[in-house]
């Protein structure tokens, strides 16, 4: 058995034929692809549930806090790229 939660989403034909595709290039379920998704993005949903918050009060701040996420995920993405091609 498992410690998983069990989550109904609801995708459009066209989102479900990209999982579909995705999920079978890399030989796993579609379940299991976006479970891994999901995972992968969890500091950046964390990170925009405290900006939603803190917009409540300073909104520019979490406007600041949002693109210095953005840059820092662009930045990484980046160095990661230029990792492979060494």
């Amino acid at each position: 058995m498992t410690d998983l939660k069990r989550v109904i989403v609801y995708f459009t034909d066209e989102e479900k034929q990209e999982i579909e595709a995705l999920s079978k290039a890399m030989g796993q379920s579609m379940s299991s692809v976006i479970g891994d998704v999901v995972r992968e993005s969890l500091p950046h949903i964390r990170m925009v549930a405290e900006a939603v918050q803190l917009a409540k009060s300073d909104p520019q701040k979490a406007v600041n806090m949002i693109r210095k996420a953005g840059y820092d995920s662009q930045m990484t993405l980046i160095n990661e790229l230029r990792d492979l091609d060494k």
